[in-house]
């Protein structure tokens, strides 16, 4: 483990290999893949869709769902996903007392529409040694872009800033290879890194992982159920959704010709670079993806 927090200190990221068996992920594997495919005839409106293509088969483009850990979805998701309780290996690796956590969802992507999200940090202050991320993967992936804590500085030179949360327009932007790290992961490996570390998503292939945020607090109490995770009440298995509000739902279930219009635009244009960046590159001296999301990719 010092080796590990070596590595951590210096790039404020590690992929921790095997740290879940395939016996120990083969129950939440198969419950996860039900979800998403309740999720993917939407049945659960709290989703995210990343580019809303038409819906083939009746399946939507899902990226994400959240509040995965509830009752509705699957009454075992909850007490299963406890199991993969990490808590004392974090707060050992990162020397503190508590967490909680305020985000948990569940990640997908579709195995044809490749992926590629924008460069972004979850924390707006940099360095943020009291909040990271985790994400736990069951199944391979390979892609996750990702800037070493070492390198933030060099960021200014392409036009982002170190520290804002925001890329204000640089979110594709084009960063040459030797400043960013890819995370090749395996089922059953974890990885941490702090939140406000500069990344993208990026997959070519079928995706499946759980994405949590921790934040420290020393002084946090335990939850009296047994959560190890110390879970924000809107993630708990039976906590009263009507209280929040899907915009996501509403957006996806509207019957117009514009939508439709606009759902065969965003196909059309997967098959093409990306015209705005092309014409960005050729005017402007910071560049961008042309073949961000499209089949090019």
């Amino acid at each position: 483990m010092d080796e590990l927090k070596k590595d951590f200190k210096q790039n404020g990221y590690v992929l921790i290999k095997n740290f879940y068996n395939d016996l120990e992920l083969k129950k939440i594997s198969e419950i996860s893949k039900k979800i998403l495919c309740k999720a993917q005839t939407g049945s659960w409106e709290h989703i995210r869709i990343y580019r809303d293509y038409p819906n083939f088969f009746n399946k939507l483009n899902l990226f994400g769902v959240d509040y995965p850990l509830h009752s509705v979805l699957d009454k075992e998701t909850y007490g299963e996903f406890q199991k993969l309780n990490y808590r004392d290996y974090i707060l050992n690796f990162l020397e503190w007392k508590n967490f909680y956590t305020p985000l948990i969802r569940l990640h997908t992507n579709s195995s044809f529409y490749n992926y590629q999200g924008e460069w972004h940090r979850d924390d707006s202050n940099f360095p943020s040694e009291n909040s990271v991320q985790v994400i736990i993967y069951l199944l391979d992936e390979k892609g996750y872009r990702i800037i070493p804590k070492h390198k933030n500085d060099l960021l200014e030179k392409y036009g982002i800033s170190r520290t804002n949360v925001r890329t204000e327009g640089k979110g594709f932007a084009k960063l040459p290879e030797e400043i960013y790290d890819i995370v090749d992961a395996k089922k059953g490996d974890i990885l941490i890194h702090e939140s406000a570390l500069l990344h993208q998503g990026f997959c070519k292939k079928k995706r499946l992982h759980y994405h949590l945020r921790h934040i420290r607090s020393d002084k946090h109490n335990n939850h009296i159920n047994g959560d190890n995770f110390n879970f924000d009440e809107k993630f708990m298995q039976n906590y009263d959704l009507k209280k929040i509000e899907s915009k996501t739902y509403i957006q996806l279930n509207k019957r117009s010709i514009f939508l439709y219009l606009n759902r065969l635009k965003t196909l059309l244009f997967y098959f093409f670079p990306r015209f705005k960046s092309l014409w960005n590159n050729l005017t402007k001296k910071e560049k961008q993806s042309i073949f961000h999301s499209t089949i090019w990719q």
